[in-house]
């Protein structure tokens, strides 16, 4: 068996770099005072925070290791979405609803990307496993986007109800590859 090496590129570094400054921008959601106690609510908005940019990070690089290859689009798709996790990062809140929109808009928009990459990819491939793989994915994406989106229109805790359960669906397909 022949072991492929591939070298992970300047940009691909530097998008895991800016992955980890909006981990750390989340992390704020936790810091209490001394006067203050950790809310339930608190953890929960952190772990989903988390859970959002960690499955944005992993569907990104899965798509970077496994079909990306040195060109001008797949420079523009890393940096297009470098700029929409900075907007994510900066937009962190204490208080999520004044995170909420940008959050839901910027998180959509960085699905509906990576859904693009993997249509592409789709459509350049010969390969039956890959073009079944990429058009899957890019289905299960679009839905993550469309569901951001919807989120705009719900209030209280479905906020956070419904991108848990979608987010618990999304990965699902890691454990398959």
């Amino acid at each position: 068996m022949q072991v492929l090496k591939k070298e992970v590129s300047e940009f691909e570094l530097f998008y895991d770099l800016i992955f980890a400054y909006a981990i750390s921008r989340i992390a704020s959601i936790l810091f209490v005072d001394a006067n203050q106690v950790l809310s339930f609510q608190s953890l929960g908005e952190f772990l989903m925070l988390t859970l959002v940019f960690w499955t944005i990070w992993t569907y990104q690089t899965v798509f970077a290791n496994r079909f990306s290859i040195k060109n001008k689009t797949s420079a523009l798709f890393l940096f297009f979405d470098m700029f929409w996790v900075m907007v994510l990062a900066q937009s962190i809140n204490v208080d999520f609803e004044k995170t909420h929109f940008t959050f839901a808009g910027a998180t959509s928009i960085l699905f509906f990307s990576i859904a693009l990459q993997y249509y592409l990819k789709m459509r350049s491939t010969e390969d039956l496993v890959v073009k079944k793989l990429c058009y899957q994915l890019a289905i299960i994406l679009c839905a993550s986007g469309l569901i951001g989106f919807i989120t705009f229109y719900l209030g209280g805790p479905m906020q956070f109800a419904l991108p848990y359960m979608l987010f618990q669906f999304l990965l699902q397909p890691f454990s398959q590859l």
